[in-house]
Protein backbone atom coordinates (compact mmCIF):
# COMPACT_ATOMS: atom_id res chain seq x y z
CA UNK A 1 0.00 0.00 0.00
CA UNK A 2 0.91 3.52 -0.85
CA UNK A 3 1.80 5.28 2.09
CA UNK A 4 0.65 8.92 3.18
CA UNK A 5 3.58 10.14 2.16
CA UNK A 6 3.90 8.58 -0.94
CA UNK A 7 0.66 9.95 -2.13
CA UNK A 8 1.44 13.55 -1.00
CA UNK A 9 4.43 13.33 -3.48
CA UNK A 10 3.33 11.55 -6.68
CA UNK A 11 0.17 14.63 -6.10
CA UNK A 12 3.19 17.31 -6.16
CA UNK A 13 4.89 15.40 -9.18
CA UNK A 14 2.01 15.49 -11.03
CA UNK A 15 1.31 18.97 -10.21
CA UNK A 16 4.86 20.13 -11.24
CA UNK A 17 4.42 18.11 -14.28
CA UNK A 18 1.16 19.64 -15.48
CA UNK A 19 2.16 23.11 -14.25
CA UNK A 20 4.83 22.63 -16.44
CA UNK A 21 3.37 21.38 -19.41
CA UNK A 22 0.77 24.21 -19.27
CA UNK A 23 3.71 26.77 -19.05
CA UNK A 24 5.72 25.65 -21.57
CA UNK A 25 4.47 26.21 -25.41
CA UNK A 26 5.00 25.55 -28.52
CA UNK A 27 5.50 27.90 -31.26
CA UNK A 28 4.21 27.47 -35.22
CA UNK A 29 4.27 29.77 -38.11
CA UNK A 30 2.15 29.77 -41.19
CA UNK A 31 2.78 31.61 -44.32
CA UNK A 32 0.51 33.34 -46.66
CA UNK A 33 -0.36 32.19 -49.85
CA UNK A 34 -1.52 34.20 -53.04
CA UNK A 35 -0.57 34.85 -56.49
CA UNK A 36 -2.03 37.72 -58.45
CA UNK A 37 -0.34 38.50 -62.10
CA UNK A 38 -1.05 41.87 -64.44
CA UNK A 39 0.73 41.36 -67.36
CA UNK A 40 0.81 43.65 -71.04
CA UNK A 41 3.21 43.26 -73.51
CA UNK A 42 7.11 42.72 -72.64
CA UNK A 43 5.57 43.30 -68.86
CA UNK A 44 4.22 41.75 -65.86
CA UNK A 45 3.30 42.58 -62.22
CA UNK A 46 3.53 39.90 -59.57
CA UNK A 47 1.47 40.54 -56.14
CA UNK A 48 2.07 37.50 -53.50
CA UNK A 49 0.81 37.06 -50.47
CA UNK A 50 4.10 37.29 -48.02
CA UNK A 51 2.55 37.88 -44.63
CA UNK A 52 2.78 35.18 -41.84
CA UNK A 53 0.13 33.53 -39.06
CA UNK A 54 1.15 32.58 -36.04
CA UNK A 55 0.31 30.90 -32.76
CA UNK A 56 1.55 29.14 -29.33
CA UNK A 57 0.06 26.40 -27.29
CA UNK A 58 0.75 24.94 -24.14
CA UNK A 59 2.14 21.35 -24.12
CA UNK A 60 -1.62 20.55 -22.75
CA UNK A 61 -3.33 22.49 -25.60
CA UNK A 62 -0.72 20.86 -28.24
CA UNK A 63 -2.27 17.21 -29.04
CA UNK A 64 -5.69 18.79 -28.91
CA UNK A 65 -4.69 21.20 -31.60
CA UNK A 66 -3.01 17.93 -33.71
CA UNK A 67 -6.52 15.93 -33.50
CA UNK A 68 -8.43 18.96 -34.37
CA UNK A 69 -6.60 20.02 -37.76
CA UNK A 70 -6.64 16.20 -38.72
CA UNK A 71 -9.96 16.56 -38.95
CA UNK A 72 -9.87 19.91 -40.82
CA UNK A 73 -10.29 22.44 -37.61
CA UNK A 74 -7.79 25.50 -37.32
CA UNK A 75 -6.70 26.26 -34.29
CA UNK A 76 -6.90 30.47 -33.27
CA UNK A 77 -4.27 32.46 -34.65
CA UNK A 78 -3.03 34.49 -31.65
CA UNK A 79 -0.77 36.70 -34.25
CA UNK A 80 -0.31 38.12 -37.45
CA UNK A 81 1.93 40.06 -39.73
CA UNK A 82 0.70 41.34 -43.45
CA UNK A 83 2.71 41.94 -45.72
CA UNK A 84 2.82 41.90 -49.75
CA UNK A 85 5.55 41.68 -51.99
CA UNK A 86 5.62 43.04 -55.37
CA UNK A 87 7.47 41.88 -58.32
CA UNK A 88 8.35 43.94 -61.53
CA UNK A 89 9.52 41.61 -64.60
CA UNK A 90 11.04 42.37 -67.92
CA UNK A 91 13.07 40.66 -70.13
CA UNK A 92 15.88 42.36 -68.53
CA UNK A 93 15.51 42.47 -64.89
CA UNK A 94 13.63 41.06 -62.18
CA UNK A 95 12.86 43.87 -59.27
CA UNK A 96 11.01 42.95 -56.15
CA UNK A 97 9.46 44.91 -53.37
CA UNK A 98 8.41 44.48 -50.03
CA UNK A 99 4.73 45.81 -48.94
CA UNK A 100 4.73 45.57 -44.94
CA UNK A 101 1.35 46.53 -43.47
CA UNK A 102 1.71 45.38 -39.64
CA UNK A 103 -0.18 43.37 -37.57
CA UNK A 104 -4.24 44.29 -39.29
CA UNK A 105 -5.37 42.49 -41.99
CA UNK A 106 -7.70 45.97 -42.37
CA UNK A 107 -4.40 47.93 -43.23
CA UNK A 108 -3.38 46.12 -46.68
CA UNK A 109 -5.53 47.71 -49.87
CA UNK A 110 -8.08 46.14 -51.65
CA UNK A 111 -9.27 45.51 -55.93
CA UNK A 112 -5.92 46.07 -56.96
CA UNK A 113 -6.35 47.09 -60.66
CA UNK A 114 -4.11 48.20 -63.05
CA UNK A 115 -4.14 51.06 -65.40
CA UNK A 116 -1.69 52.68 -67.80
CA UNK A 117 0.17 54.70 -65.15
CA UNK A 118 0.65 51.77 -62.76
CA UNK A 119 -1.63 49.78 -59.88
CA UNK A 120 -4.07 51.49 -57.88
CA UNK A 121 -6.10 50.06 -55.22
CA UNK A 122 -8.92 51.11 -52.64
CA UNK A 123 -6.74 51.87 -49.15
CA UNK A 124 -8.35 52.14 -45.39
CA UNK A 125 -10.53 55.05 -45.37
CA UNK A 126 -11.97 54.28 -48.60
CA UNK A 127 -9.60 56.44 -50.76
CA UNK A 128 -7.99 55.64 -53.85
CA UNK A 129 -4.17 54.97 -53.62
CA UNK A 130 -1.65 53.74 -55.81
CA UNK A 131 1.55 51.47 -55.33
CA UNK A 132 4.82 52.99 -55.12
CA UNK A 133 8.18 51.19 -54.17
CA UNK A 134 7.32 49.71 -50.93
CA UNK A 135 4.20 51.42 -50.11
CA UNK A 136 0.88 52.38 -51.41
CA UNK A 137 0.22 56.42 -51.69
CA UNK A 138 -2.29 58.60 -51.72
CA UNK A 139 -3.63 58.93 -54.96
CA UNK A 140 -3.32 62.48 -56.58
CA UNK A 141 -6.23 65.11 -57.95
CA UNK A 142 -5.29 64.20 -61.07
CA UNK A 143 -4.57 60.74 -60.62
CA UNK A 144 -7.70 60.32 -59.09
CA UNK A 145 -9.40 62.53 -61.86
CA UNK A 146 -7.91 60.73 -64.32
CA UNK A 147 -8.88 56.94 -63.13
CA UNK A 148 -12.03 57.65 -61.82
CA UNK A 149 -11.14 57.45 -58.26
CA UNK A 150 -11.95 54.59 -56.40
CA UNK A 151 -15.17 54.11 -58.58
CA UNK A 152 -12.43 53.12 -61.67
CA UNK A 153 -11.43 49.96 -59.65
CA UNK A 154 -11.70 46.52 -60.53
CA UNK A 155 -14.52 44.34 -57.84
CA UNK A 156 -15.33 41.55 -59.59
CA UNK A 157 -13.58 38.20 -60.19
CA UNK A 158 -10.17 39.90 -61.71
CA UNK A 159 -8.95 36.25 -62.94
CA UNK A 160 -8.59 35.66 -66.74
CA UNK A 161 -9.93 39.47 -67.62
CA UNK A 162 -8.61 41.75 -69.59
CA UNK A 163 -8.29 45.17 -67.44
CA UNK A 164 -7.52 48.50 -69.20
CA UNK A 165 -5.23 46.35 -71.68
CA UNK A 166 -3.72 43.95 -68.76
CA UNK A 167 -4.00 40.62 -68.87
CA UNK A 168 -5.31 39.68 -65.24
CA UNK A 169 -4.42 35.96 -63.59
CA UNK A 170 -4.43 34.77 -60.09
CA UNK A 171 -3.64 31.28 -58.98
CA UNK A 172 -6.80 29.69 -57.15
CA UNK A 173 -6.24 27.21 -53.70
CA UNK A 174 -7.51 24.81 -55.65
CA UNK A 175 -5.11 21.41 -56.05
CA UNK A 176 -3.21 21.58 -59.64
CA UNK A 177 -4.74 25.09 -60.29
CA UNK A 178 -1.59 26.82 -62.83
CA UNK A 179 -1.18 29.39 -65.11
CA UNK A 180 1.32 30.10 -67.85
CA UNK A 181 1.78 33.57 -69.31
CA UNK A 182 4.36 34.66 -71.92
CA UNK A 183 6.05 38.25 -72.13
CA UNK A 184 6.98 38.81 -75.81
CA UNK A 185 8.77 35.65 -77.59
CA UNK A 186 11.59 34.99 -74.91
CA UNK A 187 10.48 35.04 -71.66
CA UNK A 188 7.28 32.93 -69.51
CA UNK A 189 5.96 33.13 -66.39
CA UNK A 190 5.00 30.02 -65.05
CA UNK A 191 2.51 29.58 -61.61
CA UNK A 192 1.00 26.46 -60.47
CA UNK A 193 -0.23 25.34 -57.25
CA UNK A 194 1.34 22.02 -56.50
CA UNK A 195 -1.21 20.76 -53.47
CA UNK A 196 -1.93 16.73 -53.81
CA UNK A 197 -5.58 17.76 -51.58
CA UNK A 198 -8.33 20.05 -50.95
CA UNK A 199 -7.40 18.89 -47.38
CA UNK A 200 -3.86 19.98 -47.42
CA UNK A 201 -2.92 23.69 -47.54
CA UNK A 202 -2.21 25.28 -50.31
CA UNK A 203 1.51 24.99 -51.82
CA UNK A 204 2.25 27.58 -54.61
CA UNK A 205 5.40 28.32 -56.91
CA UNK A 206 6.28 31.04 -59.31
CA UNK A 207 9.49 31.02 -61.85
CA UNK A 208 10.34 32.71 -64.75
CA UNK A 209 11.53 31.08 -67.94
CA UNK A 210 13.86 32.37 -70.45
CA UNK A 211 14.81 30.74 -73.46
CA UNK A 212 18.29 28.66 -72.77
CA UNK A 213 18.30 29.50 -69.37
CA UNK A 214 17.77 28.00 -65.98
CA UNK A 215 14.33 28.62 -64.52
CA UNK A 216 14.62 31.62 -61.89
CA UNK A 217 12.37 30.76 -58.62
CA UNK A 218 10.75 33.79 -57.71
CA UNK A 219 7.98 32.70 -55.19
CA UNK A 220 7.92 29.22 -53.28
CA UNK A 221 5.22 29.29 -50.34
CA UNK A 222 3.82 26.27 -48.14
CA UNK A 223 0.46 27.19 -46.24
CA UNK A 224 1.21 24.29 -43.95
CA UNK A 225 2.34 25.52 -39.88
CA UNK A 226 5.17 24.53 -39.18
CA UNK A 227 7.09 24.74 -36.13
CA UNK A 228 9.74 26.89 -35.21
CA UNK A 229 11.72 27.91 -32.01
CA UNK A 230 10.33 30.70 -29.66
CA UNK A 231 13.15 32.91 -30.17
CA UNK A 232 12.64 32.46 -34.39
CA UNK A 233 9.03 33.04 -33.25
CA UNK A 234 9.76 36.46 -31.70
CA UNK A 235 11.60 37.58 -35.22
CA UNK A 236 8.83 36.66 -37.27
CA UNK A 237 6.10 38.90 -34.79
CA UNK A 238 8.16 41.25 -32.98
CA UNK A 239 6.22 43.02 -30.15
Amino acid sequence: MFSLRKIALIGVLSSVVLGGAFLMHAYFVTDDCGVMLFAKGERAFLVLGTGHTGTHLSYLEYPIAVVKEFFGGVYMARDRRVSTTVIRVTPSEVQRYVIDFGKETANSPVFLTPFDDGIYAMCPGVVLCKWEGNSFRLATDDEQRQNGGIDGLFRDDINNQTVNGWSARSLRNSPGDQFSVELGRKLRIVAKNVATSDRKPSKMFVEVLRSGQTPEDLYSTDGSARRVSRSEYERFFPQ
